[in-house]
């Protein structure tokens, strides 16, 4: 249940990274062109293979067919202030689990065992964490280690 909201306006993602995060996130930056290729690489090539696999094979949540998961989903961004939603799907498969893909166009996927498996509280939990991820750009680098 949605309860008590206070939005956390101006939030910078240093502002909540472990220092050990910081710093392996500031070094892969500083190194010269790394930005620029992997942005290159990742937007070309390994986004486009994951929007593929993910939009096609699993349920996009939306206000009509999950408005209770969407309006969680609304209401992590709007804490985080984050201005662009992010799509989230829905992966059938037993494993509480959920995942972020993507640099340009993240995209959030949680597997139907955490939503028949969860509460409410730890599923807006979930997408909290993963609203994190997309609001520090983890995807971009995650996506070049692989």
């Amino acid at each position: 249940m949605i309860r008590n909201k206070k939005i956390l306006t101006g939030l910078d993602h240093s502002q909540y990274e472990h220092p050990f995060d910081q710093k392996a996130l500031k070094a892969l930056k500083a190194t010269p062109g790394l930005s620029m290729v992997g942005n290159f690489i990742a937007k070309h090539m390994i986004e486009k293979v994951y929007t593929v696999q993910y939009t096609g094979s699993n349920l996009k949540v939306t206000k009509d067919n999950y408005p209770k998961i969407y309006e969680y989903l609304q209401y992590a961004c709007e804490i985080l202030d984050m201005k662009k939603v992010p799509d989230l799907y829905i992966q059938w498969g037993y494993d509480i689990n959920a995942c972020t893909v993507g640099a340009e166009n993240p995209i959030i996927i949680l597997n139907s065992g955490l939503i028949d498996l969860c509460d409410d509280d730890e599923i807006m939990f979930v997408i909290g964490h993963e609203c994190g991820h997309v609001k520090s750009n983890h995807m971009l680098y995650h996506m070049m280690g692989k």
